[in-house]
Formats: structure tokens, C-alpha cells, sequence
């Protein structure tokens, strides 16, 4: 009996500080509380980048280990290094002269090498410069008339004669020893032509191979004197 007893205050015991630990400070008792369900915490923003993953199968994207830059404003053309628009601007106006087999490759050649060519250069600014028919038709005239003695009689050969605002550009061929001689010696005249005031040789080039001449001469106007 005594045994029951004791067990009977114990449970009585137990129920009540149950009942009180249950009820808490707020006094309210839990049977009457309705459950408070869980709130699923939200992830952030970096937290959902982090957590998508490809579907079954697939592969995930490639990303740059780099961030990447700033976009290019659209509707503005690239700018335009300085060497590439000297080029165009220079190739807009050329208009060719043939300079033959020989001084082509010469030219070709030099510009290979990375050499200065002194007669290229003078070449290739007569051919950008725009013709001044009031000068270069009475120009060539004069210098086709120091020619034709000699090229009429077949002493050596006129290929071109060609001038343009401020240069004109001379090249004669000659086949063996005599043409080469008749050659030299209409070079030796050049000072004592009409023309020769009004002209001087800037530049020329000669390849003699066993008596077979090419010749290249470039003569440029003179600048006019300046007023004072």
C-alpha cells in the first residue's frame, strides 16, 4: 500500500509539472494553440545561382574564368588605325605606270628586303599624282622630240614617257653594244636639252646585263622661286 501510494504522488507530480512546463510563460495552453508550420527559409539570389544544376544528360554551361568586359557601343565604327587610312587615302588616286619586267621586280624586291628605294619611291609619287594636262602634254612633247633621232633610227628604244603635275618619268631599252653606247650618249646630252631648265633628274636606276640596257629616270619639276 505504501508503495502505491508513493507511485500515485509521484504521477500526480509528473502531470503537473508537465502541465507547467507546457504551458510556458505566455500562460497558454498548447491543446488550444493551433501547429505554427514550418517557414521554408528563402534562399538569396547568389544562393539560387548556386543551387541550379543541369537536367539528367545534360552539360553545364562553359562560364570565362575572366569577367567580361564592357559591351561595345552599337552604331560606332571601329576607329581607324593611322597607317591603314594613309593607305586608302594614298590608293584612292593611283593611277598605274608600267615600269616593265626589270624594275618590277626590283621594286618588288626591295620592298621584301625592307630596303629604301630611291627610285620606287619617286615612282610610285608620280603615279598618285592627278595629271595637269596644261603642263605634262607640252612637257612630254619636249622630251619625246630630244628622242626621236636616236629612236627613229633604232639606236635605242622609247617605252614610255609619261608626266604628270609636277614629274615625268623616262624609260628606254637598248639591245647590244651599240644601243648601249647610243644610250649613254643621249644620257650625256640631258644638260644641254631646251627642257633640261625646266627638269632635273631626282632619281634613276639602270640594270646592265651583258649590254642589255633598262633605264629609269624620274625628273621633277623644279618649285618656284619664293616671293619675298
Amino acid at each position: 500500500m505504501v508503495k502505491a501510494g508513493w507511485l500515485a504522488v509521484v504521477f500526480v507530480a509528473g502531470i503537473a509539472i508537465g502541465l507547467f512546463i507546457g504551458r510556458g510563460p505566455g500562460g497558454a495552453s498548447p491543446a488550444n494553440e493551433a501547429p505554427t508550420p514550418a517557414i521554408a527559409a528563402q534562399p538569396s539570389a547568389g544562393d539560387q545561382v548556386r543551387m541550379v544544376t543541369a537536367p539528367p544528360g545534360a552539360s553545364a554551361p562553359t562560364r570565362p574564368a575572366s569577367a567580361p568586359g564592357p559591351m561595345p557601343a552599337t552604331g560606332v565604327p571601329p576607329a581607324i588605325a593611322p597607317a591603314a587610312a594613309a593607305t586608302a587615302e594614298d590608293s584612292g588616286d593611283v593611277q598605274s605606270i608600267d615600269v616593265g619586267p626589270v624594275f618590277s621586280k626590283q621594286f618588288a624586291e626591295t620592298a621584301t628586303q625592307g630596303y629604301r628605294d630611291a627610285t620606287a619611291e619617286a615612282h610610285h609619287a608620280l603615279e598618285r599624282e592627278t595629271r595637269d594636262d596644261s603642263w605634262a602634254y607640252p612637257m612630254e612633247a619636249e622630251i619625246e622630240n630630244s628622242l626621236v633621232a636616236d629612236t627613229s633610227m633604232g639606236n635605242f628604244r622609247k617605252e614610255h614617257v609619261e608626266c604628270r603635275a609636277s614629274m615625268c618619268e623616262v624609260r628606254l631599252t637598248a639591245r647590244g653594244a651599240d644601243q648601249a653606247a647610243a644610250l649613254q650618249r643621249w644620257n650625256e646630252s640631258l644638260r644641254s636639252q631646251p627642257w633640261s631648265p625646266r627638269l632635273f633628274m631626282s632619281s634613276s636606276s639602270v640594270s646592265n646585263n651583258d649590254n642589255n640596257v633598262d633605264a629609269l629616270m624620274i625628273f621633277t619639276r623644279p618649285a618656284p622661286p619664293k616671293k619675298n
